[in-house]
This record gives structure tokens, sequence and C-alpha cells, in this order.
């Protein structure tokens, strides 16, 4: 083996050849660059010259690649239908900021960009497979995991990539290596409708279909008008080119992509409609949550009021029992001061007539004795009156007593009816919250509803916009739904049903490469199985047997005994026919379908293809 001299392209650790692994030769002094730049002048020389022509023919006829990224390896794959077309090595993340593994695509290229989080940083050739940073893109390659969660490349093999790849191409990365796409066949497997003719609406048509669907969805009538037609206008003329001129075959008529693309147009008008009929529902339940509110509200109030009358009423009846308590207290104290007054009046009594009757033993002189008789009857006159004052206060205080007897009659009397008032209002109040939780229960259920007609119609206008794009079909067993992308955006999801649920299905990749013929309804598959149901790549372990097996299903349980397969994914899935049926107007060269363990990435979102991450 000879070395060649440094080259003088390697700046910076930077090279513009891409590599292959090499053996380091300790006599040599190469940075892990020019080693990777040599094992590419060996690979030159010593691959069949059959990789790099085909890798030429995949970029320049634009075949469908799909890219695989072993993180164990640090290696990169390339493959087309036909077989690998170009390998390189890679650098990976670090631990601490670790390349995320996954089934993605490529979002966005752009030849010359900075990252936007790493000191602007150059990412030359980059291709961005997830929005959150991870892209590939031209890079050091020191021979072991170095970036900040990126795919770095050699420059050279970076700078081909970008211009084999597209929008949308199929990037695979695993720890461990896993098998490249391998031609696969099956029966569940969906296979394409046949063209048929383009479905055109006439003025005819417009007359005898009346106005067109009025709709207040977004995108409708940007949609209908870039197709020229009405939705009413194209289901009909759909219709009547099934009855007029069918494909016929050995089960009789056969649907056409034709009239699948007008089925589609009608259906965003069906969707408008359903749109409109749950808004007009959401406004009558909104509607009877405000007359629920109201009603609850003024029992409320009435209640409120009558209990605030209760307490004024509670409140003066204390007031009057104890101002009556204080009047008796009054009377009792005021008869104690009078008894001790009348007893000083009768000494005073007996006082007086003791001095009378001295006065009329003596020999005072009359004027004297006439001027104390005076006094004595004086002093007896006060203390009749003031008997008389006593007595008329006593009666006052008595009065008083039986004034506040009667005000404390009065108030319980008020306030015993107004209990009776507060009693009869609370099972208005209670009636009306009882009452308030369904029609909430029910406003709740039209939101729903026309959230998911708005989604509905939303992925209705996308699956006609998108109609011709490939698509990428996810069955997840986790949520038991299937997905369809196109174009990136969401057009359609369903329902589906996983035979015995509780065992794991795998990871596997299918990808629709050409049609297998003229017919351009069957298609030529490949399938790559990212994950055998356990969480390892390509790796065969008994799943044993499942709280969902039955003991008396053998079949199915020898099946499960070895790792989940491809085909065993597939013939585990049951879908409504109708499901079937909108897959086959949908898929075509360049289409994917996904089967995992998992469901959704949270990487996916808007303008991204579905993004599965099985570990």
């Amino acid at each position: 083996m000879r070395y060649l001299p440094h080259p003088s392209k390697c700046i910076s650790c930077r090279i513009a050849y891409p590599g292959v692994d090499v053996v380091p030769n300790a006599n040599w002094n190469f940075c892990s660059p020019y080693l990777a730049a040599l094992s590419a002048v060996l690979l030159a020389t010593t691959q069949p010259a059959t990789a790099n022509s085909r890798r030429t023919e995949a970029q320049q006829n634009g075949r469908l690649l799909t890219l695989l990224v072993s993180l164990k390896k640090q290696r990169l794959e390339v493959y087309d239908q036909d077989g690998l077309v170009a390998t390189a090595p890679i650098s990976s993340g670090t631990r601490s900021n670790p390349t995320p593994t996954g089934i993605f695509s490529v979002l966005q290229k752009n030849r010359t960009h900075f990252s936007n989080l790493y000191d602007s940083a150059p990412m030359p050739n980059m291709q961005r497979i997830t929005w959150s940073g991870v892209a590939l893109h031209a890079g050091a390659l020191p021979g072991f995991p170095a970036s900040h969660g990126c795919i770095r490349l050699p420059y050279a093999f970076s700078r081909t990539l970008f211009s084999m790849t597209s929008l949308g191409t199929r990037v695979i990365v695993t720890h461990d290596p896993v098998e490249g796409p391998r031609a696969f066949a099956h029966a569940r497997l969906p296979e394409a409708l046949p063209p048929g003719e383009p479905v055109v609406a006439t003025a005819a048509d417009a007359t005898s279909s009346g106005a067109s669907v009025k709709s207040a969805a977004t995108g409708l009538a940007t949609v209908s008008a870039a197709l020229g037609v009405t939705p009413a206008v194209a289901a009909e003329a759909a219709a009547r080119q099934v009855a007029l001129s069918p494909i016929r075959t050995g089960a009789g008529t056969t649907r056409t992509r034709a009239i699948a693309r007008a089925e589609r147009q009608a259906d965003i008008a069906a969707r408008a409609a359903e749109i409109e009929a749950a808004e007009a529902a959401r406004v009558a339940a909104a509607a009877a949550v405000a007359n629920a509110n109201a009603t609850l509200l003024a029992a409320k109030s009435s209640l409120r009021d009558a209990r605030l009358e209760l307490v004024k009423l509670e409140q003066e009846q204390r007031t009057i029992t104890t101002r009556r308590n204080q009047l008796e207290q009054g009377l009792a104290d005021f008869i104690k001061r009078q008894r001790q007054a009348m007893r000083l009046a009768e000494i005073k009594t007996r006082q007086r007539q003791a001095e009378h009757l001295a006065d009329a033993a003596s020999d005072r002189p009359t004027e004297q004795l006439l001027r104390r008789a005076e006094q004595r009857q004086a002093e007896a006159q006060r203390d009749i009156d003031n008997a008389e004052l006593a007595a008329s206060k006593e009666a006052e205080l008595e009065n008083a007593i039986a004034g506040a007897d009667q005000d404390l009659r009065d108030t319980e009397a008020a306030a015993a009816a107004q209990r009776e008032t507060v009693a009869r209002l609370e099972p208005p109040v209670a009636e009306a919250e009882a009452a308030l939780p369904a029609v909430r229960t029910h406003f709740a259920t039209a939101q729903n509803r026309i959230d998911a007609a708005k989604g509905a119609h939303a992925r209705a206008v996308s699956a006609l916009a998108q109609y011709d794009k490939p698509a990428t079909v996810f069955v997840s067993r986790k949520t038991g739904l299937l997905y369809v992308r196109q174009g990136f955006e969401d057009v359609f999801q369903a329902p589906v049903a996983i035979r015995m649920p509780e065992a794991p299905i795998g990871t596997h990749v299918f990808n629709a490469v050409r049609y297998a013929d003229d017919s351009e309804t069957r298609l030529d598959w490949r399938a790559v199985t990212v994950a055998t149901g356990d969480g390892n790549a390509g790796e065969t372990r008994p799943a044993g047997r499942t709280r969902a097996a039955s003991m008396d299903d053998e079949p199915a349980l020898s099946r499960l005994a070895k790792a989940p397969t491809a085909a065993n994914a597939l013939e585990r899935i049951e879908m409504a026919a109708e499901v079937r049926a909108r897959l086959s107007e949908i898929v075509k060269p360049g289409s994917t379908l996904i089967v995992s363990d998992v469901g959704i990435s949270n990487e996916t979102g808007k303008f991204t293809d579905i993004i599965v991450q099985p570990r």
C-alpha cells in the first residue's frame, strides 16, 4: 500500500473527498480527514465501477433513494431501487448531544447554511431532517462521534449527495446497522387504482347541479377555483362517468384515480357542510350554555337576596331580643328601687304621724305647729307624687316590654316566612347547577365536533391539493390509528385494528419504488426492518406468549415465537374496506408505508413528513 502526499485540499480537517474506513498506519502522522481521503482513493480503485455509475445514474434520473445511517458503524449508505448506490463515513452526535434515531425525511436543503444554534458554524450542503436542529452536512470527520447532534459527511460526498436527494427523501437513522432495502411482495400491501380518464365537468353539469355548495371553510374556494369546477359539479361528473363509461373487470365496475380525484373534490364540500352543521350545533349549544348560566345566575341571585333578607331579619330579631331583655332588666331594677322607696316612704309616713301626735301634745306656738303640719303635708304629697310617677314609669316599662314582645313575634314570623322562601329558592339553584354540566358537556362535544370537522376539511383540502404527490402512510400499534401525509400535509386518518395488540410488531418501512407493470396498479415495493419489536434493530429474539394471544391460537403463537417480521406485521393489521380503498387512491411510486409499535414522534409537525422514533 503506497500513501499519497498530504492533499492540498485538506484545510482545517475539512476534506474535499468522500471516504470509507481505513486502518491508520502508526508510522505516518496523517490527520483523520486525510485518511478518509486516502480511503476514497482506495475505494475508487478496488470497488466495481457499477457503484459509481449507478450513483451517477441515480443522480441524473432522480431515482427514489433511501439513506441508512448507522451510529454504531459511523456510516451512511445510499440505496435506490436496485441496491447500494454509495456509502461514506460520518461523525454523529456525542453522548451529551446525541443524534436521534428514527425514520426521518429531508425537510429542507441549503447549499450554504450556518448554524443558528452554535455560533453560526458553517454547515455546507445542509439537508435538514428535523426542525429541532438535526441535519446532514459537510464537516470534520475525526473517526468518532463529535458533532452536536448533526450527521457530518465528507465534503465532496455531501455535495454529491445534495445533488442526488430531494425534499422527502427517506432517512433512517439507527444505532445498530440494519439490512438495506430488499424487494418485498405481500398481498396486504396496497395497490394503486387504475388511472382512468379525467373527469370533465361541463356547463350542463353546472346547470343541473344548481348553485355551488356554499362553504365558509378556508381553502375550499381556492381549490375549487384552481380546478375550475365546483365540488357539486365534480361529484356529479364523477358519478356520471362511473355510470356511462366504467372500467369493467371480472368483479364489475372499478374505481379509477380520476374518479377518486373528483370524489376528493366532492369530499371537500361534504366536509364544509359538516363544518356548517357543526357550527350551527355549537351555536345552539352555546345558547343552551348561556341560558343555563342565566337561569343559574337568576336563581342564585334570588336565593342570595332571600338569604340576605333572612340574615337581616335574624339580626333584627336578635336586636329586638336584646332590647327586650334590657327593658325587662330595667323594669326589674326599677321595681327593686321602688320597693326600697316604698319602704322608706312608709317609714317617713310613720315618722310624720309620730311627729303629728307629738305636736298635738306639745305647747308649741300655733304658728309653729301649723308650719310643721304644712311641711309634713308637703312631704307626704311628694311621696304620693313620687309613687304616682313610679307607677307611671313602671307602666311605661311594661308597655315597652310588651311592644318588644310584639316586635319580636312579628320578626320571628317574618324570619320564618323568609326561611320558607329560601327553602323554596334552593331547589331551582340545585337544579340549575345539576343541569349546567350536561349543557357544558354538550357544548364541549359540539366544539370537539367542529374541531374534528375543521381538521377533516383541512385534510380533505390537503388531500386534493397534494393528490398527485407520493403519500406517507403510518400505522401505529400504540394509538390504533392510520395516518396519511402527502406533501408534508395531513390528508387522512382512520382507526385500524391490530390482531393480538399486546404483542410487538416491530418497525418496518415499505417503499413503493415504481409500478410493477404497464397497468400502473401493481407496485414494486422495497422493505426495511428498522426494529424487531423489542427495540433492537435487526435482531431476532423470541417474543413469547402474550396475554392477547389465546392459548388455543397455536399458529399465531408460533409466528410470535419468532421476532416480528415485515410480513407478520402486515398480516396483523386489519382495516375497513373504505380505508383500503382510500389507500388505493393515494399510493403511487415514491409512497411509503411505515408500521411501528410506537406513535408519531413529537418531531412531527408543520412542514414535516411523518417522523417515527422506535427508541
